[in-house]
């Protein structure tokens, strides 16, 4: 065995140990990171508007189709001659 060995499987586990603490710091800032926040309340708010304007039109649609009936059924009686 040589002297060296136990070296570079300390210097090994040193480099190891160097990288994973890389990576979780990499890690760490990206959860810290508000880059994409704004994109993601953007998707939100259109998705409710989008989400309401679907739910007032099939309202507004059964309303209106009830006063475009009672209109018909008033203006039935009306003669233009």
């Amino acid at each position: 065995m040589c002297w060296a060995a136990p070296l570079r499987k300390g210097a090994a586990l040193f480099l190891s140990q160097k990288r994973a603490r890389a990576k979780m710091k990499k890690i760490w800032t990206f959860i810290a990171s508000d880059h994409g926040a704004v994109t993601v309340d953007w998707v939100v708010l259109t998705a409710a508007m989008a989400g309401f304007a679907a739910l007032i039109s099939t309202e507004m649609g059964s309303g209106l189709m009830g006063l475009a009936e009672s209109l018909a059924s008033y203006m039935s009686n009306w003669d233009f001659s």
